[in-house]
């Protein structure tokens, strides 16, 4: 069997017929949308030389024209979608992965449900096939806080852990062309909600096993927990249904995922587009009804509405004209009892409200500091927080190294030790953040 498709509207299946002298009325064909069926008369019986209904497009079926060239049967069928590129005729998992990663464009996706481990099995599947990077909340969370999910949850509670999980999503939603698999259960981020706010920058699969015992059945539970809105999965791009669980049948499980999603993204060609815009605009939670790039989010309202700004420039003036003269940073940070080398050397710039503790630090670029307990921060141009005795919250525009760049949410000083909260908090020295030093330019925060 050849498939060919050079052109534009439709696609040619070249069948071989096995012996010469066949008519064209041996030949049977019954197409339809999403299926086809080829057969030739043989020595009295039927042979099946096509019978699937998986075709990777859909076709229009009173349009499909065939006719016999020497020992070879084409089929020309006309795509009901000219501008879909189909990589063979029938959709498996060669097809899918090939076509899929296509219509991605760079888009990553993100493997939610109930267990950890179907979550890890089926992200490698789609990772390998894709030719993405697979990613693994669960091994990043061990891997910064030295301890094992189960016992964290027991010391902590779930809650701790699906907030720690929500940091490390947090930084993988820059990530372009991943494959990312979330924890399973209770204690997982996407069980909640109202802690899609990152995971929205992909596409998320969510896979959840059923008691079910047909198709019908499986339609009617997912409708119903979507319309409970109880499941984190009601947020999903799509669900995929498992009758049981076998990892031997993984690739099953992945080119099923592949197939719903392949199905979602030709429903409407803009989503990975539409995504990319949600990423750049800062995950602000606002899908799918993305609001304008001046929404502010804290308030649900236009920062750049003419009343904004006027508010905003009047709250300037009065500052500045009730202001007394600034301490240096230093000094700022020895009063609150911070360590002083928390911010860059040239990071001398910034604001403080006394009223609110709310400070603002002025960085001239992004830039990286290394320590000599050899951790490493990274600092946007604006750093935001608010200060108090030992203690910086609230933390916005600083990044710490694990595996991979998370971002800190808040520093608190205790005697000789610093704790680093990043989802989770992490105890570092006092004394290596106790010297200024100078910041190494990077291309981006």
């Amino acid at each position: 069997m050849r498939f060919d498709t050079f052109l534009f509207d439709s696609v040619e299946l070249r069948l071989e017929l096995g012996k010469e002298g066949v008519s064209p009325k041996e030949i049977f064909i019954d197409a339809n949308e999403n299926s086809l069926v080829i057969k030739v008369q043989n020595s009295g019986y039927l042979r099946t030389l096509l019978d699937t209904n998986k075709l990777y497009g859909m076709i229009k079926p009173f349009e499909t024209i065939w006719y016999i060239d020497d020992d070879q049967l084409v089929v020309n069928l006309k795509k009901q979608d000219p501008e879909l590129k189909c990589p063979d005729i029938m959709e498996s998992w060669e097809s899918l992965t090939a076509g899929v990663a296509q219509l991605l464009r760079g888009t990553s996706i993100y493997l939610a449900g109930e267990s950890t481990e179907i979550n890890h099995k089926i992200a490698r599947e789609l990772a390998v096939g894709l030719g993405y990077t697979p990613l693994n909340t669960k091994e990043i969370l061990e891997s910064y806080s030295k301890e094992i999910i189960d016992s964290w949850v027991a010391s902590q509670g779930c809650d701790a852990v699906a907030e720690a999980e929500t940091a490390i999503l947090e930084s993988l939603s820059s990530h372009a062309r991943a494959v990312v698999s979330t924890l399973g259960g209770k204690h997982g981020a996407a069980e909640r909600p109202n802690k899609w706010q990152h995971l929205f920058t992909g596409f998320t699969i969510w896979l959840s096993q059923s008691k079910a015992t047909d198709e019908e059945s499986v339609k009617e539970e997912t409708r119903r927990h979507l319309q409970d809105g109880l499941q984190g999965y009601s947020n999903a791009e799509v669900v995929v249904k498992l009758g049981g669980w076998d990892a031997n049948y993984s690739k099953a499980v992945a080119q099923a995922s592949l197939s719903a999603l392949k199905h979602l993204i030709l429903s409407d060609k803009n989503l990975p587009g539409k995504k990319s815009l949600y990423r750049r605009l800062g995950c602000r939670g606002d899908w799918p009804d993305i609001k304008p790039p001046s929404w502010d989010p804290s308030t649900g309202s236009d920062a750049s509405s003419p009343l904004s700004c006027i508010e905003g420039g009047a709250k300037w003036l009065v500052n500045k004209l009730k202001g007394k003269m600034q301490k240096p940073l230093l000094e700022l940070l020895k009063e609150y009892d911070m360590a002083i080398g928390i911010f860059p050397r040239d990071a001398t710039n910034y604001e403080f409200n006394e009223e609110t503790g709310k400070l603002t630090v002025y960085i001239p670029s992004v830039c990286e500091v290394g320590y000599r307990d050899s951790s490493v921060l990274r600092f946007s141009t604006v750093v935001t927080g608010y200060l108090e005795k030992g203690k910086l919250a609230d933390i916005e525009g600083i990044k710490t190294k694990v595996m991979i760049w998370v971002k800190v949410t808040a520093i608190t000083c205790e005697k000789s030790k610093l704790h680093f909260t990043a989802g989770m908090k992490k105890t570092r020295s006092r004394d290596a953040y106790e010297v200024l030093r100078d910041g190494v330019g990077v291309d981006k925060f």
